[in-house]
C-alpha cells in the first residue's frame, strides 16, 4: 500500500462505502468480486480482486475505517480471445493478496454490434464499423474510474497492465494510446503487430490522431517511463494467417520500436512451451515482472 488520503473524501463519492454492514453489495464487492457492468456501456463488464486488508472488508464486518489512509496499487488484466476475464482474475488472486494490490479484469464480449458476428475488436481499441463507434480504451478507463470512485483507496493515476495473446495485443495498443497511465506492462505472445510508423491503424500509428484524437510516437512512449516486458513461448513460432507475421517476428517488431524509443525492456522466452499451453507458465513470469514495479 502506498500514499495517503482523507477517508471522508473517499467515502463521499462512493455508494459502496456507505452501505450498511453485512449488505449484499459489500459481500459481493470484496475478495473475488461479482461481475459489474461498465457504466459507460453495459455490454462490457469487469470483475476485481480486492485484498482482505482493503477497507471494504472492515465495513462488511461493521468495523470503522477511520485511520485507513493508504492506497493499493492497481493491476489490469486483459483477457485473450477466449474471454476468460473471470478465470484470469482468479489466477492472479493469490498473487494479488500476497502483494497487497487490486486486480481489475475487464470483459469485452463478442457481438458488440448486437448480431452474431464473432469479432474481437477490443484488441484494436476500436470497432472499424462507423455505425458502432465503440472505443474500448475509453471503456477500460471508465472501469478504472468506477473502481477508484466506488471502492476507493486504489491508486489509479498510473497502473500496471498485463495480457496474453489477444490480451497482449490489447494491452500494448492501450499503452500506445495512453502511455502516461501505465506504470508497467507485461505483453505476452501477441498475434498481430502495430508498428509506430506512418501506416494506418492498426498496422501502424499514422492516423491515430484522426481515429482517437491521440498522436502516438516513440517520444510519447519514452516520456511515459513505463517498465516493459515482452514475452513469448520458446515453441510459439506460428502465425495467425498467411498475411500476418509470425509471433517471433511480432516480438522482434515490438522490440525494434522499443529500441527506437530508447526504452529498456525485459525480453522473456518461456522455455519449452507453444502458444496455448504457454498461458499458465507465462503468468508466472508476468507476475514476477509486475511485482518488481507495482510501486515504482
Amino acid at each position: 500500500m502506498t500514499s495517503s488520503l482523507a477517508v471522508s473524501s473517499v467515502i463521499s463519492g462512493s455508494r459502496l462505502l456507505t452501505q450498511p454492514p453485512q449488505s449484499r453489495y459489500l459481500l459481493y464487492s470484496k475478495g473475488r468480486t461479482a461481475i459489474f457492468a461498465c457504466e459507460a456501456d453495459p455490454r462490457a463488464s469487469f470483475c476485481l480482486y480486492i485484498p482482505s486488508t482493503h477497507p471494504v472488508e472492515r465495513l462488511y464486518k461493521g468495523e470503522s475505517i477511520e485511520g485507513c489512509n493508504s492506497t493499493f496499487p492497481l493491476v489490469v488484466l486483459i483477457h485473450h480471445a477466449g474471454l476468460n476475464g473471470q478465470s484470469l482474475r482468479d489466477d492472479w488472486s493469490e498473487w494479488a493478496e500476497n502483494h497487497q494490490c487490486v486486480v481489475l479484469s475487464p470483459m469485452f464480449p463478442y457481438s458488440f454490434r448486437g448480431n452474431d458476428e464473432f469479432a474481437d475488436y477490443y484488441k484494436y481499441m476500436k470497432d472499424p464499423d462507423p455505425s458502432n463507434p465503440v472505443r474500448y480504451d475509453l471503456l477500460l478507463l471508465d472501469m478504472v474510474e468506477t473502481a477508484s470512485r466506488e471502492w476507493g483507496f486504489i491508486d489509479t493515476d498510473r497502473f500496471c497492465l498485463a495480457g496474453y495473446s489477444a490480451g497482449g495485443q490489447a494491452s500494448y495498443r492501450f499503452w500506445y494510446l495512453h502511455p502516461e497511465r501505465i506504470r508497467a506492462i507485461a505483453i505476452g505472445a501477441p498475434g498481430t503487430l502495430t508498428r509506430i510508423d506512418s501506416e494506418p491503424w492498426p498496422t501502424g500509428c499514422g492516423d491515430t490522431n484522426d481515429i482517437f484524437g491521440i498522436s502516438v510516437s516513440h517520444a510519447t512512449l519514452t516520456r511515459s517511463q513505463t517498465k516493459v516486458q515482452i514475452l513469448l513461448g520458446e515453441k510459439d513460432t506460428g502465425r495467425r494467417d498467411a498475411l500476418t507475421p509470425s509471433r517471433p517476428e511480432i516480438i522482434d517488431g515490438l522490440a525494434a520500436d522499443l529500441n527506437q524509443a530508447g526504452m529498456q525492456y525485459e525480453r522473456v522466452t518461456v522455455p519449452g512451451v507453444g502458444h496455448d499451453e504457454g498461458i499458465k507458465p507465462s503468468t508466472v513470469f508476468q507476475q514476477d515482472f509486475i511485482a518488481k514495479h507495482l510501486r515504482d
